[in-house]
């Protein structure tokens, strides 16, 4: 019964500190910034880069006349 207790007690623990944590922000995306994985929708110009990146790949695939189910085979 002890350890039920304290397993309750570490859960409840755990929840109100989300809780505070979410009440104490301004504004949602505060707390997407601390993904562990770069995410282009949080950092500027990344999506044109990674578009412009797709492209350059794309014609140099065409360029050498491999296709993407070519590259693997």
């Amino acid at each position: 019964m002890g350890v039920g207790l304290l397993l309750l007690s570490l859960i409840g623990i755990v929840f109100g500190l989300t809780v505070v944590k979410v009440l104490g922000l301004t504004d949602i995306r505060q707390l997407e910034k601390f993904d562990h994985v770069a995410r282009p929708q949080l950092e500027p110009g990344a999506l044109e880069a990674a578009e412009l990146r797709a492209a350059d790949v794309a014609a140099e695939r065409s360029a050498l006349g491999t296709t993407q189910e070519g590259a693997f085979d």
